[in-house]
């Protein structure tokens, strides 16, 4: 085992240098701009950090995962590491868990420095209670950066390959990521409610994640877009203010109807993060799983 590490870490030296600075450093800028850079400036370099925090599990994935496997197949050494050891695949997951520890070592000071960063900039609301810069911030990053690693092993085995092995993956992870952010939007759409356009944007729903989209209630309980409503109204209508004073339901050009934010509370972070990993952990062991399948039958050269 203490071999195998040695000569994982020699063998992806560069690969892990690179992972470990950009994880320290965005966790460092995380930790500092509150102190550094604060005002309207800080602001703006708080955007730039989650923007890298996102960055991050895609990148560092994909340098770590893509010559896991295929550089050995492509230099030719994996004949070597193959016929001397025990186990193929006793021989991809010592290397795989090896690189696991690396992302880890990365991803998890600078997943925790962001949720401190949000924290700071939304002090209205716990970081734990606001869906506000979710994707940037918070554990989801480790566990996509694990499942992106797995995914790029997995090419890189079957392509045997680094560049074709980089192409493919690059596009598989971005499809598997749009996929993935299309199944939380879903999950967080279920536990969506409507609120009134004044009501969504007060303090107490600081912390939620709305659509933006503007649409009608009616007094059914039915919900119309607004120009559904408006369509409604007899030529020449002209729209009357709703009683209760709601901002923006002249929108809607009717006093029955109330103009409504669709958003997801924020008090449901917690367990949107536990879905999102729960999905990227099926995913890392589907992963590992076909690499397991194909080890033993796949050509050393």
């Amino acid at each position: 085992m203490g071999t195998t590490l040695r000569l994982t870490l020699k063998a992806s030296r560069f690969e892990v240098v690179s992972t470990l600075i950009a994880g320290w450093a965005v966790a460092l800028a995380a930790l500092l701009l509150p102190a550094l850079v604060p005002g309207q400036a800080g602001s703006e370099w708080v955007g730039r950090t989650f923007a890298a925090a996102a960055a991050l599990p895609f990148l560092a994935g994909l340098i770590l995962g893509v010559p896991l496997v295929s550089r050995e197949l492509e230099s030719g050494t994996a004949v070597l590491a193959w016929t001397l050891g025990r186990s193929r695949r006793r021989w991809f997951l010592t290397r795989l868990s090896v690189l696991g520890g690396v992302m880890i070592a990365a991803l998890a000071p600078a997943a925790a420095a962001t949720e401190r960063l949000e924290g700071w900039q939304q002090a209205a609301v716990s970081p734990g209670q606001s869906l506000v810069d979710y994707g940037a911030r918070g554990w989801p990053l480790l566990g996509r950066g694990l499942l992106i690693l797995a995914v790029a092993a997995l090419l890189g085995l079957i392509l045997g390959r680094q560049l074709p092995a980089l192409i493919v993956a690059v596009v598989s992870v971005a499809i598997a990521l749009l996929v993935g952010a299309a199944i939380v939007r879903g999950y967080l759409d279920g536990r969506s409610v409507y609120l009134p356009m004044a009501e969504a944007g007060s303090l107490s729903h600081a912390g939620d994640l709305d659509t933006g989209l503007v649409e009608c209630l009616a007094p059914d309980g039915r919900i119309l877009s607004v120009e559904s409503a408006l369509a409604m109204e007899s030529p020449g209508t002209t729209a009357t203010p709703n009683p209760q004073g709601d901002v923006g339901d002249d929108l809607c050009g009717n006093a029955q109807l109330l103009a409504v934010v669709r958003s997801a509370p924020g008090q449901v972070y917690p367990d949107t993060q536990r879905f999102e990993l729960g999905l990227e952990a099926a995913g890392m062991g589907a992963c590992i799983g076909a690499a397991l399948v194909v080890l033993p039958v796949r050509r050393a050269v």
